[in-house]
């Protein structure tokens, strides 16, 4: 019996051993892994870490943020809750268990930094444009172009949440 049909009648259940679990799994730990290594990079930068001048600083922080605005707003997205990365996090500790809301709260408040700080960084090769293979588009990234692609994201997740 496939549990993915709308018309089965089977449940959805997301216990060990369901028939869908792996593909469940997987959107929750993959997104994990990118909140993790983002709030990693982001805490290195906090710690005095530097690509050389301000510039590539903020669109690397803008970048890094609006990574883990994604995941996290995926995550929200598709589970009732999950370990949220703080800053300052040891790599051993699992976090707190939060609800969904919080989640998505954590989410949003990670692309309004990666907007934030693409609005302030210089543009020009230390700067905005993107390099092209951050992310694989015919779009240029421009901070303008990079700033509404963070807040499509955002109402996206906004629109599914309610």
């Amino acid at each position: 019996q496939n549990a993915r049909t709308p018309f089965s009648g089977a449940g959805n259940g997301n216990a060990p051993g369901n028939t869908c679990q792996n593909e469940q799994v997987r959107l929750y730990q993959f997104m994990a892994e990118v909140d993790r290594v983002t709030n990693s990079v982001l805490d290195r930068f906090t710690d005095g870490m530097t690509l050389g001048t301000p510039a590539r600083d903020n669109r690397a922080k803008a970048y890094a943020n609006f990574l883990r605005g994604l995941a996290l707003g995926y995550v929200a997205m598709m589970h009732d809750s999950a370990a949220v990365v703080t800053a300052k996090q040891g790599p051993e500790d699992f976090g707190t268990m939060i609800g969904y809301k919080g989640v998505a709260d954590s989410a949003y408040a990670s692309l309004q930094r990666a907007i934030v700080l693409a609005g302030t960084a210089a543009a020009g090769s230390e700067g905005f444009p993107l390099p092209a293979n951050w992310i694989p588009s015919p779009t240029v990234f421009t901070s303008a172009e990079f700033i509404r692609l963070a807040r499509s994201y955002r109402a996206r997740i906004r629109a599914r949440l309610g």
